[in-house]
């Protein structure tokens, strides 16, 4: 199915949903699919994300539940299968990250120096300078990312 005429079912079905929740997934599902639209994706991709589409438009009875499972499915794909991904994904990531190691790095290193509160201190100092380096890092990937255009807002 492709992707315009699927969100016109997405928009009839919107229309005539009662339910909050399946509004909810109607309207994620809208916007995922506004913003693959307006990528340039190869035949490939796209023929994975149609099938994708038949697939959960025609099993599903389009009740909330099934279609979000459908949505968790196709954010799934676009993530695993075809390297997209979330808006800061490295910017958030690269933080814990520097923030893990840098705790560990500078309380080792504050135990090596032999000072009573070397540990407090190079545990502090290790953080502060790891996150501060994850965030650079993350944000230089995510700036990379960006250029290759596999960012996705609705993600």
């Amino acid at each position: 199915m492709k992707i315009p005429k699927a969100k016109n079912i997405l928009q009839a079905l919107d229309v005539e949903s009662a339910h909050p929740e399946e509004k909810k997934v109607f309207k994620q599902l809208l916007e995922l699919l506004a913003e693959l639209d307006s990528h340039e994706l190869s035949k490939q991709d796209l023929a994975i994300i149609e099938e994708h589409l038949e697939r959960m438009l025609r099993e599903a009875p389009y009740s909330g539940r099934l279609l979000k499972r459908g949505l968790k499915a196709l954010k799934k794909t676009l993530t695993h299968t075809m390297s997209f991904i979330a808006v800061n994904y490295f910017y958030t990531l690269g933080a814990g990250l520097g923030l893990a190691m840098g705790s560990v790095l500078g309380g080792t290193f504050g135990i090596v120096f032999n000072n009573p509160l070397g540990l407090v201190y190079g545990a502090i100092w290790g953080a502060t300078i790891g996150t501060i380096g994850g965030f650079i890092v993350g944000k230089y990937l995510d700036q990379k990312a960006g250029v290759e255009n596999r960012v996705l807002v609705s993600l």
